[in-house]
């Protein structure tokens, strides 16, 4: 069994918070807006017709509806965003934390496994580092009947434009070289792990797998790293992340 290095990054539940957050703060607005409506309507009753007191009172409560009306068309709007963001954020999560299982089981002792790495500009879904060299992991959840790469590093999900997997992985290998240095092979890897089915196997030097082959695939390669290169590597990133957790 791989061993797991480090604690895996929350950035997402983090997200998860701030969303609900804006959600119950624009709720709070919301309420707190009515009440106000409402309070104006009640004294509005209470005045006498044709009075100026009535006349203030009538402007006031067509301020406040009128800024209700825009409150909740803006609320609708940002807390239907906010619900959807949150929906996406567990749905590639719970793929995510399949494919970590994958991988910590199906890899000897000799690897180690790294998930949700935090970085500048998002994380990194898993790092595997093992004598078959180290290996970046994008975990992917489509829903969907095909996902197809074309020429271009782009990707088609049933015909329509997603952001390429495989130039997200490219990314994470420039990036995580510029930590643990350019010397040491590294491998990108994409995975989905939902409906959507992939024809093809490879697009611009990052493989594509099903999560089941993983292990294998990564095993397979020829030894590259020695002992000791592992453990510099994984020495580098364990002070990345001790950093990482320091400043947070």
């Amino acid at each position: 069994m791989a061993r797991a290095l480090g604690v895996p990054a929350t950035s997402y539940r983090s997200r998860i918070r701030r969303y609900i957050t804006i959600v119950f703060f624009l709720a709070l607005v919301l309420c707190a807006v009515g009440g106000l409506a409402y309070f104006s309507v009640i004294k509005l009753s209470q005045c006498e017709p044709f009075s100026e007191e009535r006349e203030y009172w009538w402007r006031v409560s067509s301020t406040f509806f009128a800024a209700l009306t825009v409150l909740m068309f803006i609320s609708f709007i940002v807390g239907a965003h906010s619900l959807f963001k949150i929906a996406l954020l567990k749905k590639g999560r719970s793929g995510e934390e399949a494919v970590a299982r994958i991988l910590e089981r199906g890899l000897p002792d000799t690897y180690y496994v790294l998930n949700s790495v935090k970085k500048n500009g998002g994380d990194v879904d898993h790092i595997v580092v093992g004598e078959t060299g180290v290996f970046v992991v994008e975990t992917k959840n489509y829903a969907g009947s095909r996902l197809v790469p074309v020429p271009g590093d782009k990707w088609l999900l049933d015909g329509e434009p997603v952001e390429s997997p495989s130039l997200q992985v490219l990314r994470h290998i420039r990036w995580l070289r510029k930590v643990i240095g350019s010397k040491y092979p590294v491998y990108g890897i994409v995975v989905n792990v939902g409906s959507a089915s992939i024809s093809a196997t490879e697009c611009d030097r990052v493989a594509i797998l099903e999560a089941s082959k993983l292990p294998e695939f990564i095993k397979s390669g020829p030894l590259v790293l020695t002992q000791r290169e592992i453990e510099q590597i994984v020495n580098v990133l364990s002070r990345y992340l001790e950093a990482l957790t320091e400043s947070t």
